[in-house]
C-alpha cells in the first residue's frame, strides 16, 4: 500500500472568545498589528506586507527588525 499526500487544507476553523471563525483558503495578505507577532512572522520565514511599530507617534521598527522589514508599510 502506498502513502497518499494529505489532502491541502483550504479551510481552517479559529476558536476564540466569541465563537469561531472560519477562513477558507490560504492567506493572501499578512500583516502584523504588534511588534512581537512581526518578530513571529519574520521567525517563520514570513514577513508581513504591512506591521505596526505598535509605539505611539513612532514610524519606526526596532532596530533588529529594521532590515528584515525594507519596503514593508507601516
Amino acid at each position: 500500500m502506498q502513502a497518499t499526500a494529505p489532502a491541502a487544507q483550504t479551510e481552517r476553523v479559529i476558536k476564540h472568545t466569541w465563537g469561531e471563525t472560519i477562513i477558507k483558503g490560504e492567506p493572501q495578505h499578512i500583516i502584523s498589528l504588534f511588534r512581537a507577532a512581526t518578530d513571529y512572522l519574520i521567525a517563520l520565514g514570513i514577513v508581513p506586507q504591512a506591521a505596526s511599530s505598535n509605539e505611539e507617534g513612532s514610524d519606526k521598527f526596532p532596530t533588529y527588525l529594521t532590515d528584515r522589514l525594507v519596503g514593508q508599510k507601516i
